[in-house]
């Protein structure tokens, strides 16, 4: 029985879209400071995350830096 709950939760996880998280095994955002002002930031869904997703999260990451090094805009 314990295995079989075990089997579910794994196919629930993985039959799910990429949450909007820091970069794990399902997938997310990471972010890497190129030098001042300047980041490079990206996203990973899996296959059950839309392009528009993924597209919202990017921008999404890209306004949470922009606001944290108290800049004006990103572009």
């Amino acid at each position: 029985m314990k295995h079989i709950l075990t089997a579910m939760v794994v196919i629930l996880v993985y039959n799910c879209s990429t949450p909007y998280q820091p970069k794990g095994a399902l997938g997310g955002y990471s972010s890497n400071q190129l030098k001042a002002n300047n980041y490079k930031v990206s996203f990973k869904g899996n296959q059950h995350t839309s392009a528009e997703m993924v597209f919202d999260y990017l921008l999404r990451r890209c306004a949470e830096i922009t606001i944290e090094e108290k800049g004006n805009y990103f572009g």
